[in-house]
């Protein structure tokens, strides 16, 4: 895939770059966190503390199992459109 694999992100990529790829690679399947950090060549801890848990909270990604440190835990982008996510924004506040 264009853009994600380990010589594209480079050593240390931004973190947008690198959720960017995460977004890509989580599109439409369930992956492991050993499974991700293999695939973008990184670290599976430092992945799922400082990424996954991140766009899970964003609402980006969800987990398989409600337990964050569940031994079996996978995750995949959540498909909704970001018109969709606005106007569920604006109506909570409304």
């Amino acid at each position: 895939m264009e853009g994600s694999s380990p010589t594209a992100l480079g050593k240390k990529p931004r973190a947008a770059v690198l959720r960017a790829a995460i977004l890509r690679e989580l599109n439409n399947r369930w992956m492991t966190p050993a499974e991700l950090a293999e695939k973008l060549n990184r670290d599976p801890k430092s992945l799922a503390e400082k990424h996954l848990s991140k766009l899970v909270k964003e609402g980006l990604v969800e987990r398989r199992h409600a337990q964050p440190n569940h031994p079996d835990q996978a995750y995949r982008a959540i498909q909704a459109a970001p018109v969709d996510k606005m106007a569920a924004k604006n109506r909570s506040q409304n």
